[in-house]
């Protein structure tokens, strides 16, 4: 190794990251600097890869693709394979579907599209940064519908699609960036499956407005009891460092929160109810991870699981938040632990502030009404010796 390559390994470098899809309005838990600018490397790219979810994602694509100027952001991490990790674990996929472009790098890595790594290296050396990483996954288009991909027959597959799913996969096209336009969104744009009026049928012929009881998100003065699960602690920890900051962010103390391990999810209710029982706690929240096996164990747990959650808020009267997973795969409990689907932990600990508070109005309201005036009778009282 060269005095220059040395030195230029020894400084912290920048690292820019590219997108041109979901990343960009959602990027957590992904670590960047700044926002996102336009002016990056012009790609082909096109909603052709099928994902999990039945959703056409977009993804390079040198056939079928669009010319889309993408956009870039710098990454936090000072490090190639940090920045690399951090991009992996947004996107739910391994390193060989991460593009790297280094420029001071003597070799070329391999990538999977290498007609884009071109335009990409040419951005890069006229570029600030020292390196630049994408998502490279390739389209499974044809993998998955046994045919090539054309314009109609990708309309014919979204209206397949069950509606939920359809649904999904159509706020995920409308969604995307302005700048990525392809062949396939103004297709759909044209023929109306972007513009569908939803809920015609559901429009009332005048708004009612009705005061409705809320709880807001202020944890602030409160305590709150956090009964985790040791077993798959792989997530179950992700999910609980998650709730314990979405409390610290909603205003609560750390020597407001207690946290109780149990071995397993189907001690859950057993501790979770243990705590309401001492009343010094404004909610519960109680975090697991059940993935299913071979076996009907797994049906026979998550029922239990959640009858005795359940159970114990009702005649506690307490507040349970229920941050358990219940997965097929080990896979969507990552997505649901951080990745694609959010943290879950994070989202039980946003119910759990919201309840307490609501069950508090909800006290001072019942309470302010029972101390009221009873209203006077207006009958008169006949004398039963007239």
């Amino acid at each position: 190794m060269s005095d220059t390559e040395k030195a230029q390994q020894a400084k912290p470098l920048k690292v820019a990251i590219l997108g041109w899809g979901s990343l960009i309005p959602e990027p957590a838990p992904l670590r960047i600097v700044g926002n996102w600018c336009v002016g990056g490397p012009s790609l082909k790219i096109e909603f052709s890869r099928i994902s999990a979810n039945g959703r056409l994602t977009l993804v390079i694509d040198q056939k079928y693709g669009s010319d889309v100027v993408t956009q870039y952001v710098e990454s936090a991490h000072s490090e190639i394979e940090d920045a690399v990790c951090d991009l992996m674990i947004r996107e739910g996929t391994g390193r060989k579907n991460i593009g790297v472009c280094d420029k001071h790098a003597a070799e070329t890595r391999r990538c999977n599209h290498p007609e884009a790594f071109t335009a990409i290296r040419d951005w890069l050396l006229e570029s600030e940064f020292d390196a630049v990483i994408w998502t490279d996954l390739k389209s499974n288009y044809r993998e998955k519908r046994d045919r090539d991909f054309t314009l109609d027959d990708a309309l014919n597959y979204l209206n397949s699609l069950p509606v939920v799913c359809k649904a999904d996969a159509q706020r995920y096209i409308e969604t995307a960036p302005e700048t990525t336009q392809t062949r396939l969104r103004r297709f759909l744009g044209e023929r109306g499956f972007l513009t569908i009026e939803r809920n015609q049928h559901l429009k009332p012929h005048s708004k009612i407005r009705v005061k409705a009881l809320e709880g807001n998100l202020s944890a602030a003065g409160k305590r709150f009891g956090i009964v985790v699960s040791r077993f798959n602690a792989f997530i179950t920890e992700r999910l609980l460092q998650s709730a314990l900051d979405g409390l610290v962010r909603c205003g609560a103390k750390q020597k407001d929160l207690q946290v109780v391990r149990v071995p397993g999810a189907f001690e859950i209710p057993s501790a979770a109810r243990t705590l309401a029982d001492t009343k010094k706690y404004d909610a519960i929240i109680c975090i697991g991870c059940l993935l299913r096996g071979d076996t009907a164990h797994y049906d026979v747990i998550v029922n239990e699981v959640a009858r005795g959650i359940g159970q114990s808020a009702q005649e506690t009267g307490v507040p349970h938040a229920f941050g358990v997973l219940t997965c097929e795969t080990l896979e969507q409990a990552i997505d649901r632990a951080g990745l694609k689907m959010g943290n879950k932990g994070f989202e039980a600990a946003l119910a759990a502030v919201e309840m307490a508070n609501l069950k508090a109005v909800v006290s001072r309201r019942s309470s302010v009404v029972s101390k009221s005036p009873k209203r006077k009778s207006n009958s008169t009282t006949t004398d039963p010796s007239r």
